[in-house]
C-alpha cells in the first residue's frame, strides 16, 4: 500500500502503530533507540520545559525589547525635531507622542510579519522534511535558526546609531534555517501526537499550554519588575540566556517518528520506492494535501485557526496600547499580560475540565467530540473580549476584555486535539504544517493591518480600533467551529 491509499481518516485502518521491539509503558510510547534521555514521560516533559523556556524568552523580552524599540525611535525623533535637547536618552514621558508611537506600531507589526513569513513558506518543506529524516534533526536546525535571530535583533538594538531599527524586520529572515517558531511549535506538537495515545493527547496538549503560561504569568511581572528597578538591561539578557538553553534542550531530545515509519508490513517497501522519488516531492506532499483538504470538515478546521492568529497579533499591541490610552510606563502596562496569564491559567486548569467533565457526565460526550464542544463553547469568548479591550474606558475594563479573551485561549490546543483524532497518523506532522501555515497566513495579514490600524486610531481619535477589528475577525473565524463535524468512526472510537 502505498501511502497514498492510505486511508485519511483514523480508525478506518487496522495495523500496528510501533515496531516490534518497541515498548508501551502506561499508555505511552517509548522507543526502541532512545537519544540521551530515556523515557516518554522523560520526553514529553522535555519537550514541556524547551517550548515553556522559549514563550518565556518571546515574553520577558516583549516588555524591555518594547521600550528600547520606542526609546530608538524616540531618540531620533527628537534629535530631528530639537537637535542637542537630549543628548542621551529621552526620557519615557515625552516618548507617547502618536509619530513615534505611529512608528512603534509600525515596527512591531512589521516583525510579525518578518517573523511569520518563513514558516508559512517553509512549513510544509520542513514538516515533508520531518516525515522523511526524522522530527529531531529539523527541531535542531529550527532552535538554532531562532537563536540566530534573537542574536541579531539584540546587536542591531545594541549599535542604534549605526544600524536602522527597521533592519529587526531582516533579523527575522534568519529563521529560514529551520522555519522559525511555527515549525518548533508544528513538530513539537508532533512529538508529543507520537508520545502519547489519542484518550490522553487533549490532556497533553492541555498541559502544554499550561506549562507556557505559567512561564509567561513569571515572565511579565518578573520582567516589569526588573524594569521599574534595573532598567533594560538585565531582564533581556535573563531572556536572552534562557532562550538559548531551551534551544539547546533541542539536543536532548530523541527521534519520536520512528513509531510511525513502520505502520504495515508494506512500509518497508514504500520507503524504498519513496527514498527513489525523492526529486517529486512536491508533487507528493501537493497530492497529499489535496486528500487532507477533501474534507469540509478538516477545510473549516484548519481555516478556524485564523482566530487565534489574530488574537496572537492583538495581543502584541496591548501594551503599547495600555501605555498610550492610559499614560502607563511600559513597565506598568505589563501588568495586562500577567492578568490574560493568569486568567488563561484559571481557563485550562479550571473552566475546560469542568466543562469536558460535564459534558461527558451529563450528555456521554467523549474524545473528540467532546472537544470540540467545549471548543465552540470557549470560543466564543474571544470576540466580546476584544470589544471590551476596544471600548475600555478604564483600566479596569481592558482587564475585563483580558480576561474574557483568556477564556478562549484553549481553542488552538482543543482543536490540534480535534485534528489530530480525524486524521490517520502517517498524516499528522503534515496536518501541523498546514495548520502552522494558515495560522502564520492570517498573521501575515493580521499583525501589519492591526498596527496600521492601532497608527490610523491615534490619529483619528480612536485608539481602539484595533480591537474593534479584531472582534469583528475573530468573530466571522468562531463561525467556522461550528461547521465541523467529526466523523463516526472517530465519535465511535472515543467512547
Amino acid at each position: 500500500m502505498t501511502r497514498e491509499t492510505q486511508p485519511l481518516l483514523r480508525g478506518s485502518s487496522g495495523g500496528n502503530l510501533t515496531n516490534d521491539d518497541d515498548e508501551i509503558i502506561d499508555g505511552a510510547y517509548t522507543p526502541k533507540h532512545p537519544a540521551v534521555i530515556n523515557g516518554a514521560q522523560t520526553q514529553i516533559y522535555l519537550l514541556l520545559v524547551m517550548v515553556a523556556g522559549l514563550d518565556f524568552t518571546v515574553f520577558m523580552l516583549n516588555l524591555p525589547l518594547t521600550r528600547v524599540y520606542e526609546s530608538i525611535i524616540c531618540y531620533h525623533y527628537w534629535a530631528a525635531v530639537d537637535p542637542g535637547r537630549f543628548p542621551d536618552e529621552v526620557p519615557e514621558a515625552l516618548c507617547k507622542g502618536a509619530p513615534v508611537q505611529e512608528e512603534l506600531a509600525i515596527v512591531k507589526g512589521y516583525e510579525m510579519l518578518f517573523m511569520s513569513l518563513p514558516g508559512m513558506l517553509l512549513a510544509l518543506p520542513y514538516g515533508y522534511l520531518a516525515d522523511r529524516i526524522g522530527r529531531k534533526p529539523v527541531l535542531m536546525l529550527s532552535a538554532l535558526g531562532l537563536a540566530a535571530s534573537l542574536s541579531c535583533i539584540l546587536l542591531i538594538c545594541h549599535f542604534p546609531q549605526l544600524v536602522p531599527l527597521r533592519m529587526v524586520w531582516a533579523a527575522w529572515l534568519l529563521t529560514v534555517c529551520g522555519g522559525g517558531a511555527s515549525v518548533v511549535i508544528s513538530l513539537t506538537f508532533s512529538m508529543l501526537t507520537d508520545l502519547t495515545t489519542e484518550r490522553e493527547r487533549a490532556t497533553v496538549f492541555l498541559r502544554l499550554a499550561v506549562a507556557i503560561l505559567i512561564g509567561q504569568a513569571v515572565a511579565a511581572p518578573l520582567a516589569s519588575a526588573m524594569m521599574e528597578k534595573l532598567g533594560t538591561t538585565l531582564p533581556i539578557l535573563v531572556a536572552y540566556s534562557i532562550g538559548l538553553a531551551s534551544c539547546f534542550l533541542t539536543v536532548f531530545t530523541t527521534e519520536t517518528s520512528e513509531m510511525r515509519s513502520k505502520t504495515e508490513d508494506d512500509d518497508t517497501e514504500e520507503g524504498i520506492v519513496m527514498d527513489a522519488e525523492i526529486t517529486g516531492w512536491i508533487a507528493k506532499l501537493t497530492d497529499k494535501l489535496t486528500l487532507v483538504l477533501k474534507s469540509l470538515s478538516i477545510v473549516a478546521l484548519i481555516s478556524s485557526f485564523f482566530v487565534n492568529a489574530v488574537g496572537t497579533s492583538a495581543n502584541n499591541i496591548i501594551v503599547q496600547y495600555a501605555s498610550k490610552r492610559f499614560d502607563l510606563s511600559i513597565s506598568q502596562a505589563g501588568n495586562f499580560l500577567t492578568i490574560r496569564a493568569v486568567a488563561t491559567i484559571f481557563a485550562f486548569l479550571v473552566l475546560i475540565p469542568l466543562g469536558s467533565r460535564l459534558l461527558g457526565r451529563w450528555f456521554g460526550i467523549q474524545g473528540s467530540v467532546r472537544d470540540l464542544w467545549v471548543t465552540r463553547a470557549t470560543v466564543l469568548f474571544i470576540p466580546v473580549g476584544f470589544f471590551l479591550i476596544a471600548a475600555g474606558q478604564s483600566q479596569g475594563m481592558v482587564a475585563g476584555g483580558m480576561v474574557l479573551t483568556a477564556m478562549g485561549s484553549g481553542y488552538s490546543n482543543l482543536m490540534r486535539s480535534v485534528a489530530t483524532g480525524i486524521v490517520h497518523p502517517s498524516r499528522i506532522a503534515q496536518l501541523h504544517g498546514v495548520i502552522t501555515t494558515v495560522e502564520t497566513s492570517a498573521q501575515l495579514v493580521s499583525g501589519p493591518c492591526l498596527a496600521k490600524a492601532f497608527s490610523t486610531g491615534l490619529r483619528d481619535g480612536c485608539i481602539g480600533l484595533p480591537f474593534y477589528l479584531g472582534a469583528i475577525l475573530t468573530a466571522l473565524g468562531s463561525t467556522l467551529v461550528w461547521v465541523i463535524r467529526i466523523p463516526e468512526a472517530v465519535n465511535h472510537g472515543d467512547e
